[in-house]
This record gives structure tokens, C-alpha cells and sequence, in this order.
């Protein structure tokens, strides 16, 4: 991506503070998924928009192109022109772990009583305990003890979504842990919306799964969400289900699930909708800093306005103001 114009000419943007672990030229990202795995051609791992079952993670290694030296990867990502052109491919994806497929199987008891198998619950337990481990190393690494969890939209493949938090956390000077959830989306063709929509209803569950077990890490200080297109709709409905559970059992979101930002860019989602799900039941006021960027040239929401007749999405509402750059704000 070009470099951020805050950045451009301009040396404050922190990369001279990153520790010496991550001042490299590649990018390793943790990811957890729902998407189907499968062998490509060379039998390399990788994930396509089928539904998994199964919640896994792992990690993605992302590297450059080209032999660039971390010296001049840090000023090629402070120029606004660069003197060089600089991509990204996948060098390795490795699943470290699986967790039991959804919903659990149920068992009677003597008494009568249906429940979760004990033993799935078990392996589910040990399986978190491992992935909990995993996120202190990365944390014990980071500057900030805190996540940045990126959700994608429509029509992104396993690879687009990686890149975009490789960058994104690059120009963050690589303070925070970044997590990519990634779930089935890219089928594309004429039917891919329709089909990605409901791949991202199918992944709430899943979602949910994985941020109660970020939640429920005390290492974590701080999460911050940054969703895209459809992903808004996305996380905005897990959150909402999740924080209503916590007012349920008398406990307070805010505190829970430590949501300091939640970044909404080119939201896919009804005005009408958002308004009732997040605003009438007061879900924003658990989370520190909402922040909602438009984008009138979208097309995935031009899509979703003229399949769905919507009035208004919120990713192309463009604020008025009688001052050019003044901030607009949600109720």
C-alpha cells in the first residue's frame, strides 16, 4: 500500500523504536480461521472460501519480493515515492492447532440431562491453553501489550486478507500483536455476495469463540478492531451478542473484553440496522473509540444497496459540514 501521507517525508513514524526480533523484511502473522483447508499443487497448505466447522489458527508467513534490507524497507515506507517497487507474497502458512467442530456433540446423562460431551470440552480447554501460549510469546515480543484484530470483507481470499494486516501492522510501527480472523469469503462469480453474506452469518459463532478466549487472556491490556465492508456487520453482531451475554451475568463489557478501538471502514451495513444493534441498545458505550471511515466509490456496498433496496449504507454516507475537514460524529 502507499505510504500513509502522515508518514511521507516525514521520519515520525516509529519504525526506529521496533525491538530487534521484528526488524525484518517479512511479516508473521497470527491467524485464526473457519475457512476450509486445502494442498495446492505443490501440497502447501492453504484455505479457500468453504466452511469449516472447525476453528483453527496458525501463522502466515508473509515475505518481499525482493531482497530488500531492513534499512531500506524502513525508508522506502517513509517517501510518498518510492525508488523502488515492493510486493508481497505468502512464503508459508502452518496450522499450529484445531479445535472440535461446532456445534459440540451432546450426550445424555444417567439422569436425563442433555450436555456437551466432556471430553470435547476437555480438548477445547487444552487447545486454548495452547493458543494462549502462543499469543504470550508474541506478546512478550510486542512494544504494547495490546491486539490488533483485522476481519475482512467480501470477495477476500485468505492471501488478500493477510496483506492488508501485514501492512497495516508495518505502519503501525509493528507495536501491537496483529491477529488476522479470516472466515469463507472470496467464492466470487455471480452468486459470490449472496454466498459471503451468509458465510459471514455462519461465522459468528466462531468469532464469538475467539474473542471470549482473547478476553479471557490477562496478558492482553488493550484490543483494537479494525473491520472492513461486510466484516462490520460481522463483528458488530458478535459483539453485540457477546455484550448482552455480559450484561445478562452482571458484568460490565467494558471491562471484559478491553475493546479500546473499534475502526468501521467502508461499513457494509444498513443505517437502519446499525442504529438499533449497536446505538438503541447502547453496545457502543463498552467500547472506548468508535471510528467510521466512508468510502462513496464502494463497490461491494453499491451491490449490497441495490440487492437489498437499502435506504442508506453506512459506508457511503459522506458527512456534510460547513467547514471543509471538519469531523463528523455518530449519535
Amino acid at each position: 500500500m502507499p505510504t500513509p501521507s502522515l508518514y511521507a517525508d516525514n521520519h515520525s513514524a516509529g519504525f526506529e523504536k521496533i525491538p530487534a526480533p521484528l526488524q525484518n523484511n517479512s511479516f508473521n502473522i497470527l491467524y485464526v480461521t473457519d475457512r476450509h483447508p486445502f494442498r495446492d499443487e505443490l501440497e502447501n497448505l492453504n484455505y479457500n472460501f468453504q466452511r469449516s466447522r472447525s476453528l483453527a489458527y496458525g501463522n502466515v508467513t508473509i515475505k518481499t519480493t525482493s531482497e530488500i534490507s531492513w534499512t531500506k524497507l524502513v525508508t522506502e515506507s517513509q517517501v510518498a515515492e518510492r525508488t523502488e517497487e515492493i510486493e508481497l507474497s505468502i512464503d508459508l502458512i502452518t496450522e499450529q492447532a484445531r479445535f472440535p467442530e461446532t456445534p459440540y456433540p451432546l450426550i445424555k446423562q444417567s439422569n436425563g440431562d442433555i450436555i456437551e460431551d466432556p471430553a470435547t470440552l476437555q480438548e477445547a480447554r487444552e487447545l486454548n491453553q495452547k493458543f494462549h501460549a502462543e499469543l504470550s510469546q508474541r506478546l512478550a515480543i510486542a512494544p504494547r501489550k495490546e491486539v490488533l484484530i483485522y476481519v475482512h470483507g467480501v470477495s477476500n481470499t485468505f492471501a488478500d486478507a493477510a496483506y492488508a494486516l501485514a501492512e497495516l501492522w508495518h505502519f503501525n510501527a509493528r507495536e501491537m500483536v496483529p491477529i488476522l480472523y479470516t472466515w469463507p469469503a472470496g467464492r466470487g462469480g455471480a452468486a459470490g455476495y449472496a454466498y459471503d453474506r451468509e458465510s459471514g452469518e455462519f461465522t459468528i459463532f466462531h468469532l464469538k469463540q475467539f474473542l471470549r478466549s482473547l478476553a479471557a487472556h490477562p496478558g492482553i491490556e488493550k484490543i483494537h478492531i479494525l473491520a472492513h465492508s461486510r466484516g462490520t456487520d460481522i463483528i458488530s453482531t458478535a459483539l453485540r451478542e457477546l455484550f448482552l451475554v455480559s450484561i445478562g451475568a452482571g458484568k460490565d463489557p467494558g471491562d471484559v473484553y478491553r475493546i479500546e478501538n473499534l475502526i468501521l471502514v467502508a461499513p457494509d451495513i444498513d443505517t437502519e440496522v446499525l442504529s438499533q444493534r449497536l446505538i438503541a441498545e447502547r453496545i457502543g458505550d463498552d467500547i472506548k473509540q468508535l471510528s467510521v471511515y466512508t468510502s462513496a466509490g464502494d463497490r461491494a456496498i453499491r451491490l449490497s444497496q441495490i440487492l437489498f433496496s437499502s435506504v442508506n449504507r453506512l459506508g457511503n454516507l459522506v458527512g456534510r459540514s460547513r467547514y471543509r475537514g471538519e469531523k463528523q460524529r455518530i449519535p
